[in-house]
């Protein structure tokens, strides 16, 4: 079936990948951005790079999905979403 992509007017959840991990460590260093997720800011960019490779390997067990997403043309990660059964 693959990872499903979601789509609105204006936005695409996709899968993330390690393409998007420059971005994701540049929001996640960030203490206000983090500070509901329960977890330290990231400190360098393979931080981010395990990170997106943990969720990549939830959302294949099926225990966690979290979505990139990005605003549609641009190709650029501006946050992230999901859910946990």
């Amino acid at each position: 079936m693959g990872f499903p992509k979601l789509e609105t007017e204006r936005l695409l959840l996709r899968e993330l990948t390690l393409l998007d991990a420059e971005t994701m460590f540049h929001y996640f260093s960030k203490k206000p951005v983090i500070r509901y997720f329960g977890m330290d800011s990231f400190e360098n960019v393979e931080q981010a790079k395990t990170t997106i490779q943990t969720f990549r390997k939830r959302n294949e067990e099926g225990s966690v999905f979290r979505w990139g997403i990005e605003r549609k043309g641009t190709d650029q990660l501006i946050g992230t979403c999901g859910f946990h059964l």
